[in-house]
């Protein structure tokens, strides 16, 4: 049994094999120039860091306005996201899948319109997204993230920086119960570390669990996009401490390999309707991956004071026909 976590960013299932079986750890992920390429590269004069959410479920485009809002993300784009099929041949605006990723390429649109820019949204083999226009200065960077009826889209010209959303339920989705909530973390064993089971469990009702749980996971999958190691990170090296929610607010601090990590990160999250997001961010681009560690460190700001007020930008709320104009 497989437990699947959609990744708008390159629009694919990435499948958590189940209790033993651990990821894989990679101690190069990179084989190739722009293999596992984390963020949109572009160079821009001068621009506000962005945080968007998009309530992807609201958006019932009849066929005319899915049409024409594929056009407006370009050939290739629009036929990888005709290619989503979600069992029983749901294709098209009935597939949830295809509508996110729509959208999300729409943020990207948008994003562009806003700051003024031009240039060209390439992919990578891996299919990640990035952008490139080498008249313009210094660097942006931006990730996206789908999951439950949302996608969320952060940028900043600062900072390395990753999101990720979830949606607050168990996977599949079945009652929570303490039966299927035992067989669900039983899942994700090899995930957390002995600390952070103490931090899930140690709730008193079965839904903070869960929160608990999607607390952690987001943190850890917001920081493996930041540098975009994907699945060649083993999540255990990984350990988070949590803030208190105040406000449906919180922050995290983190430990790598048992130690606090050598440049200074920072962790956001935020609570809402039933999901999670959380942002985390390093000024220090040398935190990337080999590919775009050089022309990060050549042409960026370089390492900041902190990337606090990065991670801590709030979100916006943005609706679905905001995008399509």
């Amino acid at each position: 049994q497989f437990l699947y976590f959609i990744d708008s960013t390159t629009s694919r299932c990435s499948k958590l094999a189940k209790k033993k079986k651990k990821r894989k750890e990679t101690t190069n992920p990179i084989t190739t120039k722009y293999s596992l390429f984390p963020l949109a590269l572009v160079r821009v004069k001068e621009m506000k860091d962005i945080r968007w959410l998009v309530d992807f479920d609201s958006w019932n485009p009849s066929e005319e306005e899915w049409a024409s809002a594929l056009e407006k993300v370009g050939e290739e784009e629009a036929s990888r996201i005709k290619k989503f099929n979600r069992g029983r041949g749901i294709v098209g605006r009935l597939n949830p899948d295809a509508k996110s990723s729509l959208l999300g390429r729409l943020m990207i649109r948008r994003m562009m319109s806003v700051a003024g820019l031009t240039g060209d949204l390439l992919r990578t083999k891996e299919g990640k997204p990035y952008l490139v226009n080498h008249q313009e200065c210094p660097t942006l960077n931006f990730n996206i993230s789908h999951a439950g009826r949302y996608v969320s889209f952060a940028t900043t010209t600062s900072a390395l920086i990753g999101v990720d959303v979830m949606e607050i339920q168990l996977v599949p989705k079945k009652e929570l119960t303490e039966f299927n909530l035992s067989e669900f973390f039983d899942s994700m064993e090899d995930c957390f570390t002995t600390a952070e089971w103490s931090f899930i469990k140690a709730a008193s009702t079965l839904d903070d669990q869960l929160a608990n749980f999607y607390t952690l996971w987001t943190l850890k999958e917001s920081y493996i996009k930041a540098v975009g190691i994907g699945l060649g990170l083993t999540l255990q090296r990984l350990e988070f401490t949590p803030s208190e929610w105040k406000d449906n607010k919180a922050t995290a601090t983190l430990l790598l390999d048992g130690k606090e990590p050598a440049s200074r990160w920072n962790f956001f999250l935020n609570k809402f309707d039933k999901h999670i997001v959380a942002v985390a961010a390093t000024p220090n681009f040398g935190e990337s991956i080999s590919s775009l560690r050089d022309i990060l460190m050549s042409s960026g700001p370089g390492d900041q004071p902190d990337a606090s007020s990065v991670a801590c930008v709030p979100f916006e709320f943005i609706p679905p026909k905001d995008l399509l104009d």
